[in-house]
């Protein structure tokens, strides 16, 4: 797990749909939770600046933490399908830069 924990990992959550205060409440469980295992974790309050938030925070893994239509806008799908190596949960993605 050692590389893992060196990379930087951003958070995705919050995010435009009705549900936005229930994905902030659960994006900040599992920043918490990685933080506390030792990860470099950043939480990205997801917005429509979405791909350069990412690019900007030098992100290379993302763990999904959003809810409800968020994830399945446009431009949610356009920048996580060119994220398009799957690790070990479908909630992340390697980034294409990382």
């Amino acid at each position: 797990m050692a590389l893992v924990t060196k990379k930087r990992v951003g958070v995705l959550m919050g995010g435009l749909s009705s549900e936005r205060e229930v994905s902030l409440a659960s994006g900040s469980a599992v920043l918490q939770a990685l933080q506390a295992k030792g990860y470099d974790v950043v939480g990205i309050d997801v917005g429509r600046d979405i791909a350069e938030r990412l690019h900007g925070e030098r992100i290379e893994i993302v763990f999904n933490a959003l809810h409800g239509n968020t994830a399945r806008t446009a431009q949610y799908r356009g920048c996580s399908s060119s994220w398009a190596s799957p690790t070990r949960a479908r909630a992340f993605w390697r980034a294409p830069w990382g």
